[in-house]
């Protein structure tokens, strides 16, 4: 037949005080104690169980490694006032350290500010609002102009020689004519002369056209 055996267990702050050689198990804390002539010894706990984390301070060197770092999701949040960083970094034109007007002007920027005005006929600038409205107001297209044929619009036509006149051709279009091919007819009552200058008279009756 087994034997069982079995240790006094319960709270440390309800464990009994012990006989010598008498077991005690804290429940709470997972401890044994061992009685010995009257008085409690305690011993390491039965299982281990590895704490869930420890202090900075027991973590050799930890603090250390620590006091060069900065933690970036607390950089705009808890940066003290006046703090000052002293990391070197490279900025632009490869030059490190901060930047002064100098590295920017270097970098082709105007040293001045500049202004502009609007645009003129002399002087480039911005587009007024007005020049704009009338940008938008000109169709698709419109610089292939297209010179109009209608009565009226017509160029001089081509041909003709030294000595001929413009002569009516149709409505809105002119011809060259001869003088000497021009038959005589009345303007404003008066008899039309063509002829050489030498053929020319002087009634005043009549309009000499000569060549």
């Amino acid at each position: 037949m087994a034997h069982k055996i079995q240790v006094k267990r319960g709270n440390k702050a309800d464990l009994p005080t012990l006989d010598a050689g008498e077991f005690g198990l804290c429940q709470d804390t997972n401890e044994l104690f061992i009685g010995n002539s009257g008085n409690q010894k305690i011993f390491p706990p039965t299982a281990y169980i590895h704490p869930d984390k420890h202090a900075i301070s027991e973590v050799d060197g930890l603090q250390t490694a620590l006091d060069g770092k900065v933690n970036t999701s607390q950089v705009l949040t808890n940066v003290p006032a006046g703090a000052v960083f002293t990391d070197t970094v490279t900025t632009i034109n490869g030059k490190t350290g901060a930047i002064t007007k100098a590295d920017i002007v270097a970098l082709g920027i105007p040293a001045q500010d500049t202004t502009y005005s609007n645009a003129t006929t002399s002087a480039a600038g911005l587009m007024s609002a007005s020049d704009k409205t009338k940008l938008d107001g000109i169709e698709t297209g419109a610089n292939n102009y297209t010179h109009p044929t209608t009565a009226g619009n017509k160029h001089i036509p081509s041909g003709g020689a030294s000595g001929d006149l413009l002569g009516y051709s149709a409505s809105g279009t002119a011809q060259w004519v001869s003088p000497s091919t021009i038959n005589a007819g009345q303007v404003d009552g008066k008899s039309v002369w063509v002829g050489e200058e030498g053929d020319k008279g002087t009634d005043a009756n009549t309009i000499y056209f000569c060549y």
